[in-house]
């Protein structure tokens, strides 16, 4: 999939969840991308996410406040990926968990709460190991998305805390042959108390360096009580700062 030797980019992030009570819950966020290839495979490094917005604004309530400096502290994160686009390692986790623990021991002294050290413990666990590391980060929408081979077969997606919380839905993904980029996702199992499921995504790459542009996924789930969940996902790179090099010299 990917063809570049150098790429530099903005992306912005939009998740939003419809409740079946028509309410709308939105997480916004941007974050800068660099990558180059490394022999056989590529090394991105999510340098920074920043401008994180809930519901259009920036977080009113001190847990959700919390987590976002979490979640903004793990930046820069480095992945190595395969020209596929699937996920290998992170090269820089010892770093990643030295800032976490930092900010996070900060933020506990400040807000000592023991909801707030539960989670804190839990959470520390997801650093311990590459393997869990790169399991937690896989919940985030614009990783999961991003990092995929849609030329495979067999993807396969997990979006966590869908329909609601602790819970998850899986979709197999499964390429429309006469719509280019275009995906219908497919629960992966039946589900007890679930009338229907399913969704679709749209992948835009770029034809000759191979990296994703525009990534759009829309899911939902009828449960047997007739409650309508929905989820949908934007992942979009800014064009004027979208920076890719094929070669030695362009």
């Amino acid at each position: 999939m990917y063809k570049f030797r150098t790429l530099k980019s903005l992306y912005s992030v939009a998740v939003t969840y419809r409740l079946p009570d028509y309410t709308e819950q939105k997480f916004e966020c941007k974050i800068v991308v660099n990558a180059k290839k490394e022999k056989d495979n590529y090394l991105f490094t999510l340098e920074e996410r920043f401008e994180a917005r809930l519901n259009n604004s920036k977080p009113q309530k001190i847990m959700d406040d919390l987590m976002i400096q979490l979640g903004n502290c793990l930046y820069p994160i480095e992945l190595t990926a395969s020209a596929a686009g699937e996920l290998l390692s992170v090269p820089n986790l010892w770093q990643i968990r030295e800032r976490w623990l930092k900010t996070a021991n900060g933020l506990l002294k400040r807000h000592r709460t023991q909801a707030f050290k539960n989670y804190l413990e839990a959470a520390q666990k997801n650093l311990s190991n590459e393997k869990l590391f790169l399991s937690a980060l896989n919940k985030d929408s614009f990783i999961h998305l991003f990092f995929k081979n849609y030329a495979s077969n067999s993807v396969e997606l997990e979006f966590v805390n869908f329909p609601y919380q602790n819970r998850k839905t899986n979709f197999y993904v499964i390429k429309k042959p006469t719509v280019s980029g275009t995906y219908v996702l497919v629960p992966s199992f039946r589900e007890d108390k679930v009338n229907e499921s399913g969704g679709k995504l749209v992948w835009w790459k770029n034809k000759d360096s191979g990296e994703s542009f525009k990534i759009k996924a829309d899911i939902y789930l009828d449960t047997s009580e007739s409650q309508l969940y929905q989820k949908k996902i934007l992942i979009e790179a800014d064009e004027e700062k979208h920076k890719v090099k094929t070669g030695l010299f362009f």
